[in-house]
């Protein structure tokens, strides 16, 4: 191992560990201030610096009770009993007689039920606080000093040592039999204070003031513990959550020279342009946002964070045999790389951001030229230049490199672009798909005759069933044919086919497993004529794709599989867009072997019908997704784990305005648009 690839290896692991302490650290914060920890602790040290009866004056004193956002109860209280006069108090009951009687008795135990729960959710119950989180020490000197002349002669506070004494004698009673109580520590401290100062009022505040301040880094100390304590538990959270494996993440490091320069540059970015969290409260909101979106970033590049979606993948372990199952030394491997990131969040942020930035120098003064000129060469092995003019580029992901197709600048034709064998995701053949996708909508017939024909299309075929509102086209000429289904209209029937998603039984319609409802309906009431249409073409040499967005994707896959089933003839492809889940795991098992490399969902940004029906009801997804970003960028392949954090980002922007970019990024106009740019422009594919 190379000192560059050491250097990049402790990169990615610092900048790991930085986003984890960051977001780990704010949650601390917020355990901190939900718990009071900050009052509770100076009300402790205010409490070991004054006697009891002197620490209840000292709360309620004049100076002190602004400082509360709200006063306690039991300052009110204590007020309360010191002015009511004597002969105001309650009466006492009698003994042997029930006050309360006309109260019904509780059982014992309801009584117990209600206390074992209020102990159970004491911990998340939001503390009151007893005294401010902070105190200045001129402060707490100026109310000590006023309570040792009696409150009230602030104005006429002693001026020599013997005049202290008496007064602090006089105010601040001994407690006989008692060591070091208040008194012998005032006269303590009045001795401490040079009797030729000029100013011996001033001069004895500031002795006091430092008295406080000595016992308040203790405190401080105290607080750092209890906070390092909740980093640690937060810290194992984080790990389990993210699956933060330190020793993972190291060995994929190692293993991708092209993930290694890509982290080692996205490190120096945020560098350069970040700094640590230092905040004592910061904005939860703002802060998590930002680390989230980070994390984000993070598995957008193929770093290895999060949870694989195969669970073997999650492990690091070598064996001949894919379908073999970690061994008991894997396991111990997880859980110490797990407790490895969990150790490193206890470091904090500020720490890993000064080591990121100390890496990032010293990569930038060891070689990260000759690193750089090594990783493009190993972009420029892994590059292929095809005859039509694309090129093929790997990207890293948890799975291992993917192969993402970029076109020309120059967009290419309709024809040449479906007239070529697909072999893989191609920008060009999907936004020239998500065309007829979008033709599939348009209600005058003449009007997408007249587009399809001007696209080489010689031949129309119309489907329209009113009853289920189901609509579809096919189209054929210069060797190639389409099939397009359209989508959810703003329809009563529409909206009635897409809520009846009970799973029924798929053999009835040709098909495996179980399927959706409403789908399979739709697709029945327009399969008689379709198939009569498809077997007049069964003999013509086209290629032969299949496409649909939104209700529209849905019949698209079905369509595909039962085509398959029957073997009409070969699909080329299956593009859909904005599509739901259509069936089971059965059904999803078989629709992928049938289409492996030529099926392709996309989903722009966080399109809302893509997450319907619920995957508590049994649906899964098919085929590859092709995700669309926020930024209009195509990536494949991106998994579980960067869209759930991608929807966590715009949830915590503003919940409301997340709900209205689902239903937004659902728009076949969005598709489109974005598609096109990504075909023109090969930037935009990541």
């Amino acid at each position: 191992m190379t000192l560059p690839t050491i250097i990049d290896v402790a990169i990615g692991l610092a900048l790991m560990f930085f986003i984890l302490s960051t977001l780990g650290s704010v949650l601390a914060e917020f355990v901190a201030a939900h718990q009071k920890w900050r009052h509770k602790l100076l009300r402790a040290t205010v409490t070991r610096l004054l006697e009891p009866e002197s620490t209840q004056q000292f709360w309620t004193h004049s100076l002190i009770l602004p400082l509360f956002i709200r006063t306690p109860r039991s300052i009110v209280a204590a007020k309360m009993a010191t002015a009511a006069p004597a002969s105001a108090a309650a009466p006492q009951a009698k003994p042997g007689k029930n006050t309360h009687s006309h109260f019904p008795a509780k059982s014992k135990w309801t009584t117990a039920v209600r206390q074992r729960i209020t102990k159970m959710i004491r911990p998340f119950r939001v503390q009151t606080a007893d005294s401010p989180a902070y105190l200045e020490a001129t402060h707490f000197a100026s109310v000590v000093l006023d309570l040792a002349t009696g409150q009230g002669a602030i104005g006429r506070m002693p001026s020599t040592a013997a005049a202290w004494e008496y007064s602090i004698r006089t105010y601040i009673p001994a407690k006989p039999g008692e060591n070091n109580d208040l008194q012998d520590r005032l006269l303590a401290l009045l001795r401490q204070v040079p009797p030729d100062v000029t100013d011996f009022r001033a001069a004895f505040k500031e002795a006091i003031a430092k008295w406080y301040d000595t016992a308040m880094l203790r405190a401080s100390g105290e607080y750092r513990r209890q906070l390092q304590k909740a980093l640690f538990f937060i810290g194992c959270i984080l790990a389990v959550v993210f699956n933060g494996d330190a020793l993972r993440v190291t060995t994929v490091l190692y293993q991708s020279p092209t993930l290694r320069a890509q982290v080692a540059q996205q490190a120096e970015t945020m560098v350069q342009a970040n700094t640590p969290t230092t905040s004592v409260d910061p904005d939860l909101k703002i802060q998590l946002k930002e680390n989230i979106g980070q994390l984000r970033d993070l598995t957008k590049v193929g770093f290895p964070i999060g949870w694989a979606p195969v669970w073997r993948d999650n492990f690091i372990y070598k064996s001949d045999d894919p379908a073999a199952a970690p061994g008991l030394v894997a396991y111990f491997a997880k859980i110490a790389g797990l407790f490895a990131s969990a150790l490193a969040v206890c470091l904090g942020a500020p720490f890993w951001f000064d080591l990121l930035g100390r890496l990032v120098k010293l990569r930038s003064s060891a070689g990260a030229d000759a690193e750089k000129k090594k990783s493009d060469s190993i972009l420029t092995a892994l590059g292929v230049t095809s005859s039509d003019g694309e090129a093929t580029a790997m990207i890293a992901t948890t799975s291992g490199p993917v192969p993402v197709v970029t076109t020309s600048r120059q967009l290419t034709s309709f024809l040449d672009a479906l007239s070529a064998v697909p072999t893989q995701f191609n920008t060009t053949r999907a936004y020239w798909l998500a065309q007829v996708a979008d033709r599939a909508y348009e209600t005058n017939r003449d009007t997408a005759r007249a587009w399809l024909l001007q696209q080489g299309q010689t031949n129309v075929q119309f489907f329209d069933q009113p009853g289920t509102n189901t609509q579809a086209f096919l189209s054929w000429g210069n060797g190639v044919a389409l099939l397009a289904f359209r989508g959810t209209e703003q329809n009563l029937t529409d909206w009635t086919t897409d809520a009846r998603f009970t799973a029924v039984d798929a053999s009835v319609h040709g098909l495996p497993g179980k399927i959706h409802h409403g789908f399979a309906g739709a697709l029945e009431s327009i399969w008689p004529p379709l198939l009569a249409a498809l077997n007049q073409i069964k003999g013509q040499r086209v290629l032969f794709h299949i496409t649909g967005h939104s209700l529209g994707g849905a019949l698209a896959t079905l369509t595909a599989l039962r085509i398959a089933r029957l073997r009409i003839f070969p699909v080329q492809s299956v593009h859909t867009y904005g599509s739901p889940r259509v069936g089971d795991e059965t059904f999803v098992r078989e629709f992928d072997a049938s289409f492996s490399g030529r099926a392709f969902r996309i989903v722009n940004n966080e399109d809302l019908v893509t997450r319907i029906p619920p995957r508590e009801s049994g649906y899964e997804h098919v085929s590859e997704i092709i995700y669309i970003d926020e930024a209009g960028r195509i990536q494949r392949d991106i998994g579980y784990w960067y869209r759930f954090l991608n929807f966590v980002t715009n949830a915590l922007e503003d919940l409301k305005k997340a709900l209205q970019t689902t239903v937004k990024d659902h728009s076949m106009t969005l598709y489109c648009g974005h598609l096109e740019r990504a075909a023109r422009n090969p930037d935009s594919v990541v």
